[in-house]
């Protein structure tokens, strides 16, 4: 998959420094990665998450090849990533198992 940067949307700088606050509070940790396949909702646990350019807003994440979720997210127009807190461990427990993750979880799509 390839992404174009020219397609990017300038961001105002409010918007940067809120990136740039979000992204240091995340020394290292666990993320949820969110995306919607074939009409599914389909989440992953990751801690391959890291800041990489602050102009363009950029972070990169590394899905396991060997996922069975890993085709839904390559082939995903557009995902989420969650960065949790120590108090959302069940979170982080429901999604490292397929079944039932999204169950009780309030869903917007956008």
């Amino acid at each position: 998959m390839q992404i174009k940067l020219d397609k990017l949307i300038p961001r105002p700088e409010e918007s940067l420094r809120e990136f740039r606050l979000a992204l240091g509070q995340f020394a290292t940790g666990i993320t949820i990665i969110t995306c919607c396949y074939k009409g599914i909702p389909m989440g992953i646990v990751a801690n391959s998450f890291a800041s990489v350019s602050m102009d363009p807003p950029l972070v990169l994440w590394s899905p396991a090849k060997v996922s069975r979720r890993y085709n839904a997210f390559i082939t995903a127009q557009n995902y989420s990533i969650h960065i949790l807190s120590n108090k959302q461990k069940h979170i982080c427990d429901a999604f490292s198992k397929a079944a039932g993750a999204f169950d009780g979880a309030e869903q917007i799509q956008t």
